[in-house]
């Protein structure tokens, strides 16, 4: 893993993506009362709104999942994942936050689904490959739980919520520069 480039864009994006979504555990309750105006419990109906969204992009992503294979759709919904938590969180308006929201569970689906992992990682290594990432995304979890709540405390509850976006976005955007810029090299295999 540690020698193959296109392995480690791979579980670098993946682990941004699980950042940005550990760390907005803590961002939606503070940002449904201190931004919105309305009580915590409005988290559950972000996550009701971003599951709906996962649920039917899931449903489509079954039906073209032969056309989405390849590190380009994943970095693209790695910065779909950022950009749709900016439009969750950048708003005072609700029907745009579960806008936001909706898209959020959409590009989250699309990013879960498609197993780029499995594609890039040598036959012979995939599942020592496969292992390490899960530990990795589970300390990723792990640490973007009390870092969204030491950025909410440091910045408030918006300004911190677009930051902790910006992970996500950022980077799918720098990987799907990597993954484009080298064609002749091995991180080509992730487009």
């Amino acid at each position: 893993m540690a020698r193959d480039r296109a392995v480690r864009l791979v579980i670098a994006v993946s682990a941004a993506v699980t950042f940005t979504s550990a760390s907005f555990l803590v961002v939606e309750p503070l940002y449904a009362r201190h931004v919105l105006h309305r009580s915590p419990s409005q988290f559950a109906l972000f996550e009701a709104a971003a599951g709906t969204g996962a649920i039917l992009a899931g449903l489509v992503v079954s039906r073209i999942r032969s056309r989405l294979s390849g590190g380009t759709i994943l970095m693209a919904a790695a910065a779909g994942y950022g950009l749709a938590a900016y439009l969750f969180t950048g708003t005072t308006s609700l029907p745009v936050a579960y806008t936001g929201s909706f898209l959020w569970g959409a590009a989250g689906s699309v990013f879960g689904a498609v197993t780029t992992l499995q594609e890039v990682a040598p036959m012979h290594a995939r599942g020592r490959i496969m292992s390490i990432s899960a530990t990795l995304q589970s300390w990723t979890e792990t640490i973007g739980l009390p870092l969204g709540g030491v950025a909410l405390a440091a910045l408030g509850v918006r300004p911190a919520a677009l930051v902790l976006a910006g992970v996500a976005l950022a980077a799918g955007l720098i990987g799907m520069a990597i993954a484009t810029a080298r064609p002749a090299d091995d991180v080509s295999r992730v487009t």
